[in-house]
């Protein structure tokens, strides 16, 4: 029962939020630790004992930590064990998966990266211990991150947490945030899926130029609507139980350098990387070779993010490359060149980066590199890939439309103006969109 689901929309949701409310105050967190974990059981139940062990194991360390005081030695041996835990965790069983084929367990990334950033920032002085296993547990399990995130500090969502608002307009907001990123999973991500898995459906040998960049630009529209979705139902899920999440995306394939993309593409994992990894490793402090390297292994982890594979390796040093040209040669050129231009060159960079995410292997990335520039040996369009881009256009325009902010940024300039006509066109936009929604799902 994934949030693109009609027993989700209609059944679960609807009860979790009734029962949230209806709960006196003091119940409000064992209550909604108790749906996040009913969650769970729904799509991974043989994994609960782990999450909640591994939480668990967590909290204790951060203890730990405490009571060791102004101990250096002691405060490390669990800041460590912690640490130590965590990326096991993730190494073992991303690699079990690369050679079993069995499935990661739901949410592991998150939780461990949650719990683990915790433990650190006690060690460190910057978070408070939370003597609480409740508001503890809620924090790193709560159903609305647990696929793939935000992965937030604990100081985001303490005081939602400890001292809660609850109200009839965070709900409103929230269903209006979680149906758009409903939307953008169920419209835009398997539209586009579906563009895509036509094109596979032509033998590699008869592809078109054309038909390759379809593939992977389609390819690339399904992935980032598909966490941009998650992205949405999250913030919106939280709002209706009173709390706020950050966003993950912000649109990042309008950006003007890759550098800017990066930023932009799953925030919240990079300033995690950036706070724990690439600023203790010294940043950009240390010279050229010093910042290189740091911006090398810190897009390698935001690639491993995804899963434990060579592609997604790669996909991490790709970026870093591109970020070191900008930083130290190209920068002066894109600044005097036309906005439109400077968002052409990144989506076209970011799209050829796609080869690299969406292959099985590295071969795959260098034939679909290849592939794409064959304008002598490939025709350039060939009849199906016309009929599937005729069929599939307004699908493609909607995901293209997707990308930019051009819809926020005209709904903002309509509330402006005219409010009361916003409100009005906003609510029937929204029943509209969740009505489509719900009628592709069925």
């Amino acid at each position: 029962m994934g949030f693109a689901t009609l027993s989700f929309v209609f059944a679960f949701l609807p009860v979790s939020i009734l029962l949230f409310y209806i709960s006196p105050k003091k119940w409000k967190t064992p209550v909604l630790l108790a749906i996040s974990l009913l969650f769970y059981i729904t799509l991974d139940p043989t994994n609960l004992v782990m999450m909640l062990v591994s939480i668990t194991y967590d909290y204790l360390m951060a203890h730990l930590i405490l009571a060791a005081k102004k101990d250096v030695r002691l405060r490390k041996i669990p800041l460590m064990a912690c640490v130590v835990k965590n990326l096991l965790l993730i190494v073992v069983f991303g690699v079990q998966y690369q050679m079993t084929k069995i499935g990661v367990p739901l949410g592991l990334m998150v939780y461990t990266m949650t719990s683990m950033g915790y433990v650190i920032d006690v060690y460190r002085g910057d978070e408070p211990l939370e003597s609480n296993w409740l508001n503890f547990a809620l924090f790193c399990t709560f159903f609305g991150k647990i696929f793939y995130g935000p992965i937030v500090q604990y100081s985001v969502m303490r005081q939602d947490i400890v001292d809660r608002k609850p109200s009839l307009s965070g709900i409103s907001t929230g269903l209006i945030v979680f149906t758009t990123g409903l939307a953008k999973q169920v419209i835009l991500a398997q539209g586009a899926l579906g563009v895509y898995r036509q094109i596979t459906k032509i033998p590699y040998s008869e592809y078109s130029v054309a038909a390759v960049w379809v593939l992977v630009i389609s390819f690339s529209f399904t992935m980032y609507f598909t966490l941009s979705g998650y992205s949405d139902m999250a913030q919106g899920l939280a709002q209706i139980f009173s709390m706020q999440l950050p966003e993950s995306y912000r649109y990042p394939l309008q950006s003007r350098t890759v550098s800017g993309f990066f930023n932009r593409f799953n925030i919240t994992v990079t300033q995690y990387i950036n706070r724990y990894v690439y600023v203790f490793l010294g940043g950009d402090q240390g010279g050229f070779l010093s910042h290189a390297l740091n911006t090398l292994l810190t897009a390698m982890l935001l690639g491993l993010w995804f899963g434990i594979r060579l592609n997604y390796l790669m996909w991490g040093v790709y970026f870093a490359l591109f970020m070191l040209l900008e930083k130290y040669f190209l920068m002066k050129y894109l600044k005097k060149i036309p906005v439109l231009f400077n968002r052409m060159y990144t989506f076209a960079i970011v799209v050829m980066s796609f080869t690299i995410f969406s292959g099985s292997s590295l071969g795959y990335t260098c034939y679909y590199l290849r592939a794409m520039f064959q304008f002598k040996t490939r025709d350039l369009l060939d009849g199906r890939t016309a009929y599937i881009l005729n069929s599939n256009s307004l699908v493609l325009a909607l995901c293209f439309l997707g990308l930019t902010s051009l819809w926020e940024k005209a709904s903002q300039w309509l509330q402006k103006k005219y409010p009361a006509l916003s409100a009005g066109l906003s609510g029937v936009f929204h029943i509209g969109l969740l009505t489509v929604t719900v009628a592709l799902m069925l």
